[in-house]
């Protein structure tokens, strides 16, 4: 088993999952709102609990302390029998802020087919969320994700990094893009998955996470 370290943020951050929690706790924060589903924790993975119920519940959880600028690397777990037809996304979260009435934060997306995009939700409670435009990147790793890969997501000042690192190290930048509409929240991670299409969340979901700090 994966031991479990976790220190006080903003100090680097590692979590395995190692522990079953529903939703997903301490030093994590579920969700506050009825806009968003909670992650939860089992058989050593972060799983997330959306359906697409009201047809964008996303999952999400945060941490706290944290400031602006993060580097946040995810490894992904991928079910061999994953049904290729629905749709799987796991998620990482930037500068994420929730109330009761809204959820703030900039998504990282990682399709399982290996494909990337990158929102800014300005959620007010009608669920309104806006696509970023890449500035460089081909959007895709050219195949599925597969269990291993290291999903990555990192800002600073006004720029966001999505890459993904394999098993050998090797890292590819799949999209870069710049936005200045937060400036301030916390990390975190997230999912959604289209259940009525066959999706099974146990089949893209986390293995491990890591945050970093950045000046």
């Amino acid at each position: 088993m994966r031991p479990i370290l976790r220190v006080p943020q903003p100090l680097p951050f590692f979590d395995g999952f190692d522990v079953a929690q529903d939703p997903l706790g301490s030093p994590w924060q579920a969700r506050v709102n009825t806009l968003l589903t909670d992650m939860y924790a089992s058989g050593g993975k972060a799983i997330a609990k959306s359906v697409a119920a009201g047809e964008y519940d996303d999952s999400a959880a945060l941490l706290s302390d944290y400031g602006p600028n993060v580097d946040i690397v995810a490894t992904v777990f991928k079910d061999p029998s994953i049904n290729a037809g629905a749709n799987h996304e796991c998620e990482l979260l930037l500068r994420a802020t929730q109330t009761t009435t809204r959820s703030l934060q900039y998504e990282c997306l990682f399709n399982f087919g290996g494909g990337i995009q990158c929102f800014a939700w300005e959620d007010g409670g009608s669920q309104v969320f806006r696509e970023l435009s890449a500035s460089s990147g081909p959007l895709t790793m050219g195949r599925q994700y597969i269990t291993g890969d290291r999903l990555r997501a990192k800002i600073v000042g006004n720029t966001i990094t999505m890459s993904c690192i394999e098993s050998n190290d090797a890292e590819t930048v799949l999209g870069v893009f710049t936005d200045t509409a937060y400036a301030s929240g916390q990390p975190g991670i997230g999912g959604f998955f289209r259940v009525s299409e066959g999706a099974n969340q146990a089949h893209f979901c986390f293995l491990d996470v890591r945050v970093t700090q950045l000046p």
